[in-house]
């Protein structure tokens, strides 16, 4: 519970603005905060804010479209750990239910 607060607090300024605005809703607070990229974060604010589909899954997917979820074939043949050992990052979404995770391709991956 403490890291997904701390991974709220950690949200970029201008998504914690437009919580703090009501311009989005806690769960889409919640689907930003799936990476600690801000820039990335920025990015999708501005491209969804123009489309009828801002929910968190929406959010989720744009965030995630160049990442390599955990369970996918190649990441299950690999591993995590061999991938976290060869200098790999594994982002996890704190607040799903099983702790969804993926394997950014575009930062961190070897």
């Amino acid at each position: 519970m403490v890291r997904q607060r701390l991974r709220l607090a950690n949200a970029s300024p201008v998504i914690l603005k437009a919580y703090e605005d009501d311009e989005i809703s806690l769960e889409q607070l919640m689907a930003y905060c799936v990476t600690d990229d801000h820039a990335r974060q920025e990015q999708v604010f501005a491209a969804i804010n123009g489309t009828w589909n801002k929910s968190p899954e929406q959010i989720r997917r744009m965030l995630t479209e160049k990442s390599i979820p955990t369970d996918d074939k190649r990441a299950r043949f690999i591993g995590t750990e061999a991938y976290r050992a060869a200098g790999g990052a594994i982002e996890r979404d704190l607040f799903s239910d099983d702790g969804d995770g993926c394997l950014p391709r575009d930062r961190g991956a070897p």
